[in-house]
């Protein structure tokens, strides 16, 4: 009998492996719509395959009942990273994704992902040693001003509208990375040492700048 009433599970510090990543996916992505909370915080530290996390991003795809994952310290490195991005492509359920202390690096694959996506609100990316170069490719994703810079018509298709610039995202935690200060068209930056809420209500002009954040 799978769960009809269980709505949150949190296994962090458990030493879970890659075959329990694996048997995790496989029940949410065929059997369990009814899960709401997933933390799986300080597993996943033995060395594994570098696509270790693809299973969970196939499973994110399928699932539509899953609102929040937590991944903090699980070794996500690049390559999951870039596999959790693809399934935000198409993912309508997830609204909060914690991906702190994972050595994500090269994040702009999550940040082109940012564009397919209209549902996330909360995305956690700290010390994750994103530098400016990741931290503009996110700036990109949230800016208006920059939706005239890329073709993103031409964009892959995943069956689901490309959009000029992510309106759904309202808090981004970058802190701890290697860049001082980036804009992101809100009254204040989003610095190194600073969890910021977005200023989506906030009518501000949409200046495409980027370095210290001048009032």
């Amino acid at each position: 009998m799978w769960n009809r009433t269980l709505q949150g599970i949190d296994v962090s510090d458990n030493d879970i492996a890659d075959a329990g990543l694996q048997q995790l996916a496989c029940v949410l992505r065929d059997h369990n719509q009814t899960l709401r909370h997933l933390t799986l915080d300080n597993n996943f530290q033995e060395p594994g395959a570098g696509d270790r996390f693809s299973c969970l991003a196939s499973a994110l795809s399928a699932n539509s009942g899953l609102e929040s994952l937590s991944l903090v310290g699980c070794c996500v490195g690049t390559s999951g990273c870039e596999a959790l991005a693809s399934a935000l492509c198409t993912n309508t359920a997830l609204r909060s994704l914690e991906l702190m202390g994972n050595s994500i690096g090269d994040c702009e694959a999550l940040a082109r992902s940012l564009r397919y996506n209209s549902t996330l609100t909360h995305l956690g990316l700290q010390r994750n040693s994103i530098l400016e170069s990741g931290a503009r490719a996110l700036a990109d994703a949230l800016s208006p001003a920059a939706s005239s810079l890329h073709p993103w018509a031409s964009a892959p298709d995943v069956g689901v509208t490309v959009s000029a610039c992510n309106s759904s995202l309202i808090h981004l935690a970058l802190g701890g990375n290697g860049f001082e200060s980036v804009s992101f068209c809100t009254r204040r930056p989003v610095s190194c040492d600073r969890v910021m809420t977005l200023g989506r209500l906030i009518p501000v002009p949409c200046q495409r700048c980027f370095g210290k954040h001048q009032d």
